[in-house]
């Protein structure tokens, strides 16, 4: 699918406000997680990153940022859902997340080990741009984008690792 070349209705750069655009997920499960998991039975809300219902938007970058301890970094396989109207139900830690198809925006973003790269001992950054086209919904949270990240391969978190997400994303009129 091609999105319509549009003029942008507002900054091409759109992402949640606060803190440079990073969502933080709670707290990251330290349990040994299967392939398909969870790392945390959370969904993130990007708020507003559209204009208004109905809009084209192109996923131009996503970002996962990993934390944790020195040499406890594990630059996990992940794949990631987005979501418009409605947040789907949060993944859990102890069993295979089903993806909803109700409202999903487009296939799932894989994450690969060969996409992160060292900030710090302490904190590594995958970076993928899959140039997705999205539309929103026509409700009236329909603005928002909801994120599920689940891992893609077996895995154990330290008790010090933290995951990050930022989306960048260009806007388009809507139709």
């Amino acid at each position: 699918m091609a999105c319509i070349p549009n003029t942008p209705t507002s900054l091409n750069i759109t992402t949640a406000a606060s803190a440079a655009g990073w969502q933080a997920f709670d707290d990251v499960s330290t349990s040994a997680l299967s392939q398909y998991f969870g790392f945390k039975a959370q969904v993130l809300t990007f708020a507003a990153v559209a204009s208004t219902t109905n809009q084209h938007l192109v996923l131009k970058q996503l970002e996962l940022q990993e934390t944790a301890t020195a040499g406890n970094i594990k630059k996990a396989k992940m794949l990631v859902y987005l979501y418009t109207d409605t947040a789907p139900t949060a993944p859990s830690t102890s069993a295979v997340y089903n993806a909803s198809t109700t409202n999903l925006a487009c296939a799932p973003i894989a994450i690969d080990t060969a996409n992160y790269t060292r900030v710090s001992d302490t904190v590594w950054t995958a970076t993928v741009n899959p140039a997705r086209c999205l539309r929103t919904g026509t409700t009236a949270t329909a603005t928002n984008i909801y994120v599920v990240a689940i891992v893609d391969q077996a895995v154990t978190f330290a008790a010090s690792a933290g995951i990050s997400m930022r989306l960048t994303f260009e806007n388009h009129t809507a139709l």
